[in-house]
């Protein structure tokens, strides 16, 4: 399965656009 892979592609992306929103925030 490439959920492993899918999940280890995707996670620095999900953090990355919820420390832009943080940004935003302050």
């Amino acid at each position: 399965m490439e959920l492993k892979r899918f999940r280890n592609w995707i996670r620095p992306r999900l953090l990355k656009v919820k420390e832009e929103k943080m940004k935003q925030f302050q």
